[in-house]
């Protein structure tokens, strides 16, 4: 998820996403990563606390984050998550 969206930024749509989550709106459990070039503490501890799993940080290469979507995806298929 791109932390900076038009219309709706990504902290905002990962609160709905959880928020449809925890009232039974949108059913499953699953991992949403922030992309982001702003990687200060802050920013990522709000990508946290707005109910992101991990962030990734702008430029990126896909095998980095091919391996965190890797890892996620590892934690779902043993129940974990």
């Amino acid at each position: 998820m791109d932390i900076e969206m038009p219309e709706m930024d990504g902290l905002t749509a990962t609160r709905k996403i959880r928020e449809f989550q925890r009232e039974s709106t949108l059913s499953g459990s699953f991992p949403i990563i922030a992309i982001t070039a702003n990687a200060r503490g802050e920013q990522v501890q709000q990508a946290k606390e707005a109910g992101m799993d991990d962030v990734v940080t702008k430029p990126f290469k896909i095998p980095e984050l091919m391996a965190k979507i890797d890892a996620f995806m590892g934690r779902i298929g043993d129940g974990g998550d």
